[in-house]
């Protein structure tokens, strides 16, 4: 056998003819951008403010309903509003060596922040 006679012939057979596609006409936006038309005024200079830092305490379930309980029945919008204003109180009826102690427990957390 020749190797001509094992070659296959492809011959494509096309039954569908494709359409054809007609030229797509360019579009023009509605409005573009003018520079004049910038004022001095729609540029915001204000600072943004710094992002608040948020950490996670580990309550039971039942601690976590009492303080959502309480901050509803006294009118709190957050617990972070409700919770910074019981640890107010809590502090200022410290006696002086418990302020003492709770002032250097304070200032060691927030050095170690500081270093993070």
């Amino acid at each position: 056998m020749n190797d001509s006679d094992r070659k296959v012939k492809f011959t494509p057979k096309r039954k569908k003819v494709p359409k054809e596609v007609g030229e797509t006409p360019i579009s023009t936006p509605g409005q573009t951008y003018n520079p004049n038309t910038v004022t001095s005024e729609s540029v915001s200079s204000s600072p943004k403010p710094k992002k608040k830092q948020y950490s996670t305490i580990r309550l039971q379930k039942q601690r976590v309903h009492q303080v959502n309980a309480l901050q509803n029945a006294l009118a709190f919008d957050t617990q972070d509003q409700f919770l910074a204003y019981i640890l107010k109180e809590q502090i200022e009826g410290l006696s002086d060596r418990e302020k003492t102690m709770y002032n250097m427990y304070m200032d060691t957390y927030e050095a170690r922040d500081r270093r993070k």
